[in-house]
Parts: structure tokens; sequence; C-alpha cells
């Protein structure tokens, strides 16, 4: 199946809210990105004039959050999508990552990465399913600790699937020709993740050093070109 095939069929599981506001956003979304493109990542992820920067927030979230899903979607067709049956191998090396599966007073437990990815995902739509966290009305209100609890801890595990994609997984989408959409949703989150201070703290974007290292340079140049 190609990376065409798979975003056609895809579950998009993620873009269900289309009230008016969040609707019209990804529209303008779209629409921007048309016609700025991956090479104007910068200028794609700025906050349209006049708009709310929690919804422009909610929008690419939950954008960032179906890339992912199909991303890992397309994998799931590979015999390298095995890999993340292992407790460790599925992993980034040196590292692996734990849930609790009791709830917050629960101790975290070493779980398999595809278990990892599964709950993670399982525990994002929650969130964005929830109307208290992500409004679907237009005269919502967002929460107070919008970004703080739920945004921020969201970009955490985004941050952890995006490691786990590239140290396993990234050749499983070269294959199919969806490294290149690898390597465009990550600067895309990176990018976003940069202009709204939701880029995680430096130990969770180890595994990610050298994927990383180019595109914050790149931010910084395109932010110091656009101030110029």
């Amino acid at each position: 199946m190609s990376w065409l095939d798979a975003k056609k069929s895809g579950s998009r599981r993620f873009l269900k809210k289309e009230y008016s506001t969040r609707g019209r956003l990804s529209e303008i979304k779209s629409i921007k990105w048309s016609t700025l493109g991956e090479a104007n990542m910068y200028e794609f992820v700025q906050v349209p004039e006049s708009e709310d920067v929690n919804e422009w927030i909610a929008v690419n979230t939950t954008d960032l959050l179906e890339e992912l899903h199909l991303l890992f979607e397309f994998a799931q067709g590979s015999e390298h999508y095995k890999i993340l049956d292992d407790k460790i191998k599925g992993f980034p090396k040196g590292y692996v990552y734990r849930l609790a599966q009791g709830g917050k007073k629960s101790k975290p437990v070493v779980v398999t990465a595809k278990e990892y990815v599964d709950q993670s995902f399982a525990w994002m739509e929650a969130k964005v399913d929830n109307p208290s966290i992500f409004p679907d009305e237009d005269d919502h209100q967002f929460l107070p600790d919008f970004i703080e609890e739920h945004i921020k801890p969201m970009y955490v595990r985004m941050v952890r699937l995006f490691a786990i994609l590239y140290a396993s997984l990234k050749i499983a989408l070269k294959m199919g020709d969806a490294e290149k959409n690898l390597r465009t949703s990550f600067k895309h989150f990176v990018y976003f993740s940069l202009q709204f201070d939701l880029l995680p703290e430096e130990k969770e974007l180890e595994p990610l050093k050298a994927e990383i290292a180019p595109l914050l340079n790149s931010y910084k140049e395109d932010k110091a070109a656009k101030a110029a």
C-alpha cells in the first residue's frame, strides 16, 4: 500500500470536531499549507490574524495527532512493526517508556512499545473527545490550564511517539515511500512547538537529537529572517 492510499483510507481518528470556528481554522490551515508548504513552515505555524491562539493550538494539535496516527497505521503493514512487541528493542536505544496502568497514583511500569503507542493514542483521543478540554461549541471557553495541564503533556507523548517512529519504524516508512511524510510531520511538530513554547524538556528530545538539531537551527534562522 502506498502512502497516498493509506492517507485516503485512513480512519481520521482525531479529526472529528468540525464545528464552525475550528472547521474554519482547519480550512485556513489547509489554504496556508497549499500556498506556503513545507519550505515556509515558519509562516505556516503562525496564528492567523485576529484568531484565538488556543483554537489554533487545538487545530494543529489534532492535525499532528492525525499525522502521527496515520504514520503508525501505515507502518503496521510492514514486518518491521513486530519489533514494537519487544519491551526493549521497540524503543529508542537506551530508553524505555513507562505507563501508569491504574491511574495517576499507580506506579509506572515498563510496557512494550506497541502498548505504549496504543495507550498513548487512546489517552490523547480521550482528551480531544472531552468537550471540557477541547470545546466543541462556538461559545466555548478553554480551561485556564489548557496548555500546561493538557497540551504540554500531550506534546511529551507525541515526541516519544516520534522517537519510536525514527528508532524502530523508519525503515518501514522508507520502504513505503513515507519517510518524507515523517520528516514533514516532525518539522511541523518542532516548528509549532517552538512557536508556542510547547517543546518538551531536553531529556525528552535526546533520542531525536540528530533529527531535531537542524530544525532548531532552521527555525532560528527563519525567525531572524522574518524579523529583519
